[in-house]
């Protein structure tokens, strides 16, 4: 699939009035591995107070994702999906990290429950899987990520903006990470 191809949307139309998604960057991936570390690119740049909303497919690497992003904030610890736990933090790194797995959330009054707003106010990074479930719980500046299953092993990767209201940083095709994390 080319770059400039027209994508479909990853999330329900946004509930926030005059939000629209814009796409900041897509690219190629070719195992979990340059997915890790994209999102640690990602991460290295981030000064707290961020929220990473992932959505895809169960198996897309969405996980794999919140690893690269733990990676680059410098947790230490091993991050596995919270699908059971809903929440796993992580103190060890220069910022906290919130990692939080919505596969299983009936309601958005669960969210209450669960301490969202405590992260998301916390000064930490804090990463959503399945935020679909619960979308108008986030801020609109949440940077959002898209894993889409290309094949065995390659993942389209594209990385959205609420704030955007048109493409903005375009390449002509879909980019490699390679050249990504240079």
């Amino acid at each position: 699939m080319s770059f400039g191809q027209e994508l479909p949307p990853p999330f329900p139309a946004d509930p926030r009035p005059g939000k629209e998604v814009g796409i900041l960057k897509t690219f190629i991936s070719s195992g979990a591995e340059e997915t890790l570390r994209f999102a640690e690119t990602l991460a290295r740049s981030f000064q707290g107070g961020e929220t990473v909303l992932l959505s895809g497919d169960l198996g897309a690497g969405k996980t794999v994702f919140a690893a690269g992003l733990a990676k680059g904030l410098g947790v230490a610890s091993r991050v596995t999906s919270p699908t059971f736990t809903v929440l796993n933090e992580y103190h060890s790194g220069r910022l906290p990290f919130f990692h939080f797995d919505l596969y299983r959330i009936a309601s958005e009054a669960e969210l209450d429950e669960l301490g969202l707003d405590d992260a998301l106010s916390s000064g930490g990074v804090t990463a959503v899987e399945w935020s679909e479930n619960a979308l108008s719980a986030f801020p609109s500046d949440a940077i959002r990520v898209r894993i889409r299953l290309l094949g065995e092993d390659r993942r389209e990767i594209t990385l959205l903006s609420g704030e955007e209201s048109e493409e903005s940083d375009t390449e002509s095709e879909g980019e490699s990470l390679e050249s990504s994390c240079r």
